[in-house]
C-alpha cells in the first residue's frame, strides 16, 4: 500500500488555535478602534458644517459645540479648533489624541487630524 496517499492534510488543533487566537486579538482591536473612528468622522462633517453655516470665527466655534452636543462629540470642543484664513477662505482645522485602553496596562494610542479643507 502506498502510505503517502492516504495521509489526512489539514489544519491541527494547535495551528487552529493559534489562528482563532490572533484572529480574536484582530477582531477585540477592530471592536475598540471603530467607534473612535466613527467619533472622528463625525467631528471632520461638524467642523465642515459648523463652517459652511457660519462666516465668523467665533460663530464657527458656537455651531461646532451646538453639533458635537447632539452627535456626542466628546473629544474635541470648539475652542480646540483652529481657524486659520488663507486665499480660498477660513480653514478650520483640528488634531487630538486618542488613547483607547486595550487591556491591563496597554493602550493604543491613535492621533487624529483633520480640516475643512480635507474631502
Amino acid at each position: 500500500m502506498n502510505t503517502l496517499s492516504n495521509r489526512q492534510r489539514g489544519v491541527s488543533l494547535i495551528g487552529f488555535l493559534i489562528i482563532a487566537a490572533l484572529l480574536g486579538v484582530v477582531a477585540l482591536s477592530a471592536a475598540k478602534v471603530i467607534p473612535s473612528y466613527n467619533e472622528y468622522r463625525a467631528i471632520l462633517k461638524a467642523v465642515k458644517k459648523a463652517k459652511n453655516e457660519n462666516p465668523e470665527p467665533s460663530g464657527i466655534r458656537r455651531a461646532f459645540d451646538l453639533i458635537a452636543a447632539i452627535d456626542y462629540i466628546d473629544s474635541i470642543t470648539g475652542r480646540d479648533l483652529v481657524i486659520t484664513k488663507e486665499d480660498s477662505g477660513l480653514v478650520v482645522s483640528f488634531a487630538y489624541p486618542k488613547k483607547i485602553p486595550m487591556f491591563n496596562h496597554v493602550f493604543l494610542l491613535i492621533e487624529y487630524q483633520g480640516s475643512s479643507k480635507d474631502e
